[in-house]
């Protein structure tokens, strides 16, 4: 069985197959947040199905989903095409990997591993043991959850947007990667990145406004997916611009920030593959990769015809573009604060996403992501990477 066509041509030819790996898993990821969009008010529908092998391989819900995911409300792609992957990377010795699908699906429908409340809480980071009423009052009516399944509601966050890719007519929908920042008016922040989907015009002046140092803040609720890094389909109308931007930068930084003891122990796999803490990249066809920011020297011009190194303490990794990123960017050799994507499958290579310089490093807060606190329900990256015969 062939794997379906992506272009990792500028990728050389012996990790393409582990990229693809990454983007595979983004699919199936996908897949559940199809399924939890288009059933969250029928959860008999999906209690039913203990492990996510039992709801891919079940060929006549998967055709419910993709029909009432249809524009038209008829089957416009074939019904196989998850399991499919599945399949692929079974015969291909990545049967583990499935193993972060099932931990998705129990914790957006079943909660054996960790209680609603307690995921939510994890998530907005309310996890302090001296949780006081205060810290509780300041979330009050701007963010709540659905236990099964597990969907949130939330509002009055910023975002900062981190890549786009346009549609060909400004009424096409735009792909949109965003990373939510702090809730106005507080030190919370969610720390996450999230695909949404924008008019590719309204998608134009949020870029614009970005440029011009703003944010955007939600002013509406808005269904929030954590589980599988998706926000519901935005209305511009329903955001404003807030001049913020440095601010919630120099967050995203702080929360991304890895030491170089942190970044050698992430390129060698040794770190939980925690799905929520990582960035379906849109530059990657939509591939899961760990979001990092870092202190390293850009050893030559990064461009699009070849790799270039950048060197972390005595290690030097391979470097891309992000192709879609909208963030500022040098591509000539110096030292660097890097933010940088990187494929969960094959993390030893990563595309940049931004640069700034090394000054800023005196603005940073020592600050752990929330997600960071639900490493323990993950297996880590070596294990599930490893193929087996």
């Amino acid at each position: 069985m062939s794997p379906p066509t992506i272009d990792l041509s500028h990728f050389r030819k012996k990790i393409r197959g582990k990229i693809r790996l990454a983007i595979f898993m983004s699919r199936l990821l996908h897949f559940i947040y199809l399924v939890v969009k288009n059933f969250r008010n029928q959860p008999d529908q999906l209690v039913k199905y203990d492990s996510f092998l039992q709801l891919v391989n079940d060929k006549e819900f998967v055709v419910k989903v993709l029909t009432k995911e249809s524009r038209f409300g008829r089957l416009e792609s074939d019904p196989l095409k998850y399991l499919k992957l599945v399949d692929i990377m079974m015969q291909r010795g990545y049967s583990n990997l499935l193993e972060l699908a099932d931990i998705i699906w129990d914790l957006t429908i079943h909660h054996k591993k960790i209680n609603p409340r307690t995921l939510f809480n994890s998530i907005i980071g309310l996890t302090s043991p001296r949780l006081s009423l205060l810290d509780e009052m300041k979330f009050y009516g701007k963010v709540s959850y659905s236990q099964r399944p597990f969907v949130m509601n939330i509002k009055q966050y910023n975002y900062i947007i981190v890549e786009a890719e346009f549609g060909e007519r400004t009424e096409a929908l735009a792909k949109t990667l965003i990373y939510m920042g702090s809730l106005a008016g507080t030190n919370k922040s969610l720390g996450l990145f999230a695909r949404f989907s924008v008019r590719s015009i309204d998608a134009e002046h949020m870029i614009s406004n970005q440029s011009k140092h703003h944010v955007h803040r939600l002013l509406k609720m808005f269904r929030f997916y954590p589980t599988v890094l998706r926000m519901q389909r935005l209305a511009y109308k329903k955001v404003k611009p807030v001049k913020e931007l440095e601010s919630e930068v120099l967050n995203m930084l702080s929360e991304l920030y890895m030491d170089d003891n942190e970044f050698i122990s992430l390129i060698n796999m040794d770190v939980p593959a925690n799905i929520l803490s990582m960035a379906p990249s849109i530059s990657l066809s939509g591939g899961l990769c760990f979001a990092t920011a870092f202190r390293g020297e850009l050893l030559s011009i990064l461009g699009t015809e070849k790799e270039a190194g950048i060197k972390v303490a005595d290690v030097v990794i391979k470097a891309y573009p992000s192709y879609y990123s909208v963030l500022p960017h040098r591509n000539y050799p110096g030292d660097y604060v890097f933010i940088m994507f990187h494929p969960f499958t094959v993390p030893r290579i990563g595309l940049v996403v931004a640069t700034y310089p090394v000054e800023v490093l005196d603005k940073l807060k020592s600050k752990r992501r929330n997600v960071s606190s639900l490493d323990k329900l993950f297996p880590k990256v070596k294990e599930v990477v490893k193929a087996y015969s």
